[in-house]
């Protein structure tokens, strides 16, 4: 293609600026970015750095089992949901925190926060009715 002719070994162009202001990704030079490994199922310890029991391979799975702690557990830990207390899901998405909370009679509510300032949005509720199914949900 007319775009990568002469990309290689030439001096590297300014970045250009796309409408947006920001800088526009070039596909140039791919070939000195990344290095390609032999397909297959070569033999155990053939040597090259993406290998399994390559040496850099075995210090790195060293180095992740030293951060994980003992027992492998990592060093975040949760603790398990009592019987009795309600239990909340949280997530952001389009530019909102919401929290899921589902209580031990079935009741839920779901609280919606702007993700930058933290005002409350939405908070609706809603409870099973008296024969199980789910009612509607009431907007606070």
């Amino acid at each position: 293609s007319t775009a990568l002719a002469g990309v290689t070994g030439a001096a590297p162009a300014a970045n250009k600026i796309g409408r947006n202001g920001r800088e526009l990704l070039e596909a140039g030079g791919l070939e000195e970015k990344f290095t390609m490994l032999p397909g297959g199922n070569p033999a155990p310890g053939a040597g090259y750095p993406g290998h399994r029991d390559s040496p850099e391979m075995t210090a790195l799975a060293a180095e992740l089992e030293r951060l994980a702690g003992p027992g492998g557990k990592g060093m975040a830990t949760q603790e398990p949901p009592k019987p009795g207390e309600p239990q909340r899901v949280c997530m952001k998405s389009d530019g909102r925190k919401k929290i899921h909370t589902t209580f031990p009679d079935g009741g839920e509510m779901v609280e919606e926060y702007d993700d930058k300032t933290d005002v409350l949005l939405v908070r609706k509720v809603r409870k099973p009715t008296k024969v199980g199914k789910e009612g509607d949900w009431v907007f606070e």
